[in-house]
């Protein structure tokens, strides 16, 4: 247990305030990416909630963590070495319930710190002020809901790509025997993944609506190159299959209905045969990693904090991977627990623990 001001440094603020101080960490040889909450997260830094292994240690928030949190997503958080590099793997969601995400994020040189960027938080002692939207960090306002809050303070788009492993699934198939995630036949499904530090993503989709006909896949392999590659495109597959297109009354004649030799459904299209011209960019873009923190926060009490992020190059275009909005993708419909953030829940009343 640490027991002096000065090692109680911050914490990523993903915790949302809710944390405790421990060392452990588990030793492991690989990334895995599975999203297997631990059968027990004892000893393992700094727990889980609702993750159906029996331990509630992180569902605790509000000022000082002193409220249970009502989101009941499944989460673990803890600290595992991999090639003698420290890590912070984190597992939010089910993937039989249509989303999770798992990430191994390098840990950062300044104790709970990591190598992404965002307003970092802490227990109330040591802070400048000791209210729950400084003990929260990033975790008070996590989308910038609020536009005066953009990335230096969300910390979103600031992380060293060449120091996160991660996966992200939406919709798809759970097999619950095997304890694997798939695309299969549902009629939606997503996967991002990212299976290396160094290597590139790997983004595939697909849609295969049955009732009316249409199908459609895309699959983005950008794993051939590494982030200092920019001459180097993605492997890509783009499908799409549409129903039979006009009704029997039609009076335009037709011959086929579709591509050539494609006369049983109303059309498709094959970018690997279909195209007239095509250029692949994907996947051509490098990344020059900033000087990271500056500023972790700890000496001002969390009232300044200062992480230098890297850049993106594109061999074609740009993109502001700064500069999205967020909040725009949160619906509130679709995510029935009060948020995002802490200020969300103290807000809707859900919590009242140092609320301002």
């Amino acid at each position: 247990m640490l027991a002096i001001r000065r090692k109680i440094a911050p914490i990523m603020a993903v915790f949302f305030g809710a944390i405790c101080l421990a060392s452990a960490f588990s030793i492991r040889a690989e990334f895995l990416l599975e999203f297997a909450h631990p059968a027990s997260s004892a000893g393992n830094f700094p727990g889980s909630c609702h993750a159906g292994n029996g331990d509630q240690g992180m569902c605790n928030t509000a000022g000082a963590a002193e409220e249970f949190d009502p989101d009941t997503t499944p989460f673990t958080q803890e600290s595992v070495s991999i090639d003698g590099v420290s890590y912070w793997h984190q597992i939010i969601g089910d993937p039989e319930q249509g989303f999770a995400m798992e990430t191994y994020i390098q840990k950062g040189v300044a104790g709970f710190t990591s190598d992404s960027g965002g307003r970092n938080s802490n227990f109330s002692f040591g802070l400048y002020r000791g209210d729950l939207d400084v003990q929260s960090g990033n975790g008070w306002d996590p989308l910038g809901l609020d536009p005066s809050r953009d990335h230096h303070f969300t910390g979103n788009g600031t992380a060293n790509p060449t120091k996160v492993v991660m996966r992200q699934v939406l919709g798809g198939e759970w097999d619950a025997t095997s304890k694997a995630w798939r695309c299969g036949s549902a009629i939606f499904c997503m996967d991002f993944t990212k299976a290396s530090l160094n290597e590139k993503p790997r983004i595939t989709q697909a849609v295969n609506d049955d009732p009316v006909g249409f199908s459609a896949f895309f699959d983005l392999d950008m794993s051939n190159s590494n982030y200092a590659d920019a001459t180097t495109a993605g492997t890509i597959i783009n499908t799409v299959t549409l129903p039979i297109a006009l009704p029997p009354s039609a009076s335009v004649p037709m011959v086929g209905s579709g591509n050539a030799g494609n006369f049983d459904n109303g059309g498709s299209f094959n970018m690997a045969t279909d195209t007239q011209k095509s250029l692949v960019t994907g996947g051509r873009y490098t990344y020059s990693a900033g000087a990271g923190w500056v500023d972790t926060g700890f000496d001002s009490g969390y009232q300044t904090w200062d992480y230098d992020e890297g850049t993106y190059s594109y061999d074609d275009g740009s993109f502001d991977h700064l500069g999205v909005t967020w909040g725009s993708y949160f619906d509130q419909a679709q995510n029935p627990f009060p948020g995002p953030g802490n200020e969300g829940k103290c807000d809707s009343g859900a919590i009242t623990g140092s609320c301002l």
